[in-house]
């Protein structure tokens, strides 16, 4: 059962995190939003006009990617500073994730196959390697990086760089992709719900929808997936429940991480 909440914004908002006990929300027009107890939410400062697309948290930062390559980092959620922008072929940034293990920094992807790395949000470097298509996704888990684009079944290696495994048969979009409890998980156009445990070998699941997919997030063994105006939710249990799937019903849910 979903609880509206009022955000105080008539933009989209692309991605959501939390660290500590501060939720943070990013969107259209650079709006950065943040909250205490999902009650009440308050704007950030943000830098920027450009559309937010993605946000994480790490080792005491906020950290936002969005369109022209727009970085953007915090340390509240509150007081936003602009990263250096990586404007190189006109690269618009998808989805970042913190790595944790001993290297504590933030990996972005994006289009034109853009993947850009930082420890504070505020330098970034490019990697150059892989694949020139877009990346939507990426997740970090068990010391693998998994990230998804358009006919791509899986890219992922574990130093942070890029081994490609185009299809080139695959029509649909894949929007997003998560770790947890040991397995990854990626979803997207269609109702296409991907899993896997290494990051190398996927298994397509029934999501029991034909609408698109656009986030997915994870705590403990609870999987939860964001539709159009849907929710899919895993059943509690073992692994091997990946491919039993119920429905929530949430309207215009937009993403959950």
């Amino acid at each position: 059962m979903w609880t509206p909440k009022t955000s105080g914004t008539s933009y989209d908002l692309n991605g959501t995190s939390n660290g500590e006990l501060t939720f943070v929300a990013v969107g259209y027009h650079g709006t950065t939003l943040y909250s205490t107890n999902l009650d009440t939410w308050n704007p950030g400062s943000s830098p920027t006009a450009y559309r937010l697309r993605g946000v994480s948290y790490g080792n005491g930062t906020f950290v936002g990617v969005g369109t022209y390559g727009t970085t953007l980092y915090s340390p509240d959620g509150v007081t936003w500073n602009l990263g250096n922008v990586l404007n190189e072929n006109n690269q618009d940034l998808y989805g970042v994730v913190f790595r944790r293990a001993t290297c504590f920094d933030f990996t972005a992807v994006g289009n034109y196959g853009t993947i850009a790395n930082t420890t504070t949000g505020a330098e970034w470097t490019i990697i150059t390697e892989g694949t020139t298509n877009s990346l939507n996704g990426i997740a970090y888990g068990n010391g693998t990086f998994a990230r998804w684009g358009l006919g791509h079944r899986c890219h992922v290696n574990q130093r942070g760089g890029l081994d490609v495994e185009d299809s080139g048969k695959s029509i649909y979009q894949l929007y997003g992709v998560a770790y947890g409890n040991g397995t990854f998980a990626a979803v997207g156009s269609g109702g296409h719900i991907h899993t896997s445990p290494t990051g190398e070998s996927w298994t397509q699941q029934n999501s029991q929808t034909p609408n698109h997919l656009y986030g997915v997030t994870t705590e403990s063994t609870l999987w939860v997936r964001r539709l159009s105006c849907i929710c899919c939710r895993r059943s509690r249990g073992n692994d091997r429940f990946f491919s039993q799937w119920n429905r929530l019903d949430a309207k215009k849910l937009r993403r959950l991480q």
